[in-house]
């Protein structure tokens, strides 16, 4: 206001805030901003734009001249209701501020509201995404579990069936080498191919040279000899047999030799009868 001259001062001093404010909006100024200030600091502001050439008191003077004319209390009547106008623009104002602000309040409320429930949607997605995955995890331990258990069963079965055929392939082999059964699967072996003993002498050493080529060609052992080929002896050479030791009669070279010295088979017996043989069969011619 210093800054004016006493006209210029005198002019504004004798506006109305009304017509203040209505200037200030004029020049930009914001109704809402000016609905908070007083009538003092209104003033100030316009003689701030006058003092810069933005604004003109032509017309305040002029109605200050007018107003020269007219009935002071006319005027204060005038001025109180200019200010029941304003105060009633600064109620609305007021309402419509807090009604923005209410609408605000209520905006951010409903935002929250929406905020919440998209959390609550996100959880409860996330809570069955998670179940989901559980269900998911456990059926897959339990699938793992189940595929283990049948893997252990099937290797227990197969160990199972393993021992059961090593078992019955060592019963076989037990069986197999039992020495009756030895006897019969050789015997058996022996049965096409051996003879029976000649019951000429002179013909047993050659039946025992084929018993043992046949012997040795089906690797017969030779504790099972003695007994295999007593089938094919004759009936002396059976009774012989008996006579022998239990350990003598199971021996096979025992019983060669014990056959051939009392069939007279040994190397002096051979030549004896061969020379005897001789004698019986030579003749004198006169």
């Amino acid at each position: 206001m210093e800054k004016l001259t006493p006209a210029q001062q005198q002019a504004i001093k004798k506006a109305s805030s009304v017509r203040l404010m209505n200037k200030l909006v004029d020049v930009g100024e914001a109704e809402e901003k000016l609905m908070k200030m007083d009538r003092a600091a209104l003033m100030e502001l316009w003689a701030g734009y006058v003092a810069a050439g933005k604004g003109s008191v032509m017309e305040e003077a002029a109605a200050a001249a007018a107003t020269l004319a007219y009935d002071p209390e006319v005027e204060r009547q005038r001025l109180a209701l200019q200010e029941q106008e304003l105060q009633f623009r600064r109620e609305e104002l007021a309402a419509a501020e807090q009604h923005r602000k209410e609408e605000l309040e209520e905006k951010r409320r409903q935002e929250e509201k929406e905020e919440i429930c998209r959390r609550q949607q996100w959880e409860r997605k996330d809570q069955i995404r998670r179940e989901e995955q559980e269900r998911e995890d456990r059926k897959r331990m339990e699938d793992a579990e189940a595929e283990m258990e049948r893997i252990r069963l099937s290797n227990e079965q197969s160990n199972l069936r393993h021992r059961e055929e090593a078992d019955e392939r060592k019963r076989q082999e037990i069986q197999k080498n039992r020495p009756v059964n030895k006897a019969k699967l050789y015997g058996n072996a022996l049965k096409a191919s051996m003879n029976m003993m000649p019951e000429d002498s002179v013909e047993v050493l050659s039946w025992f040279r084929d018993v043992e080529a046949q012997l040795d060609k089906y690797e017969t052992p030779q504790e099972l000899r003695a007994m295999l080929i007593r089938p094919y002896l004759t009936r002396r050479a059976k009774t012989l047999v008996s006579k022998m030791e239990p350990s003598q009669a199971d021996d096979y070279p025992s019983v060669r030799a014990m056959l051939l010295r009392e069939l007279k088979l040994s190397l002096s017996g051979k030549i004896s009868n061969f020379g005897e043989t001789r004698k019986r069969n030579f003749c004198f011619v006169y």
